[in-house]
């Protein structure tokens, strides 16, 4: 017979953000989105709209977090950010963070090398569960 650990934790709050439109940012990295304690992050998505140009060294958009009281992994949302920043479009996470420790950041982090930066949006669909 199974023992009964029933949870009512349950959440009926759900936002999507979005970051202020990037335009030509120096290489680096930002802080974009700030995600609270106890959020769930289940998708990001990079909205490209002008893309970065390729001169010999491939630019490079990647997407990852901070925070959550742990080390940062600058690349956990995009790791491949050539394919991103060098083609517009929509591109969509597979990777989800619960920020459960302390609240944190969806980070950005550019190369655009000897080319020229693009444009972009990062939206961030996410609950908070206590």
């Amino acid at each position: 017979m199974a023992t009964n650990i029933f949870s009512n934790r349950s959440a009926d709050n759900f936002r999507i953000f979005r970051s202020g439109e990037i335009a030509a940012p120096a290489d680096g990295q930002y802080n974009i989105i700030k995600i609270p304690r106890f959020a769930l992050v289940k998708n990001v998505w990079v909205w490209v709209s002008t893309a970065f140009t390729d001169s010999g060294t491939p630019a490079t958009l990647i997407v990852g977090w901070a925070g959550n009281a742990t080390s940062a992994v600058a690349n956990y949302f995009f790791a491949t950010g050539t394919a991103v920043a060098i083609t517009t479009g929509v591109y969509a996470s597979g990777n989800a963070m619960y920020f459960n420790t302390a609240s944190g950041y969806i980070t950005v982090t550019t190369a655009k090398h000897n080319g020229t930066a693009g444009t972009f949006i990062v939206f961030a669909d996410f609950t908070v569960i206590h």
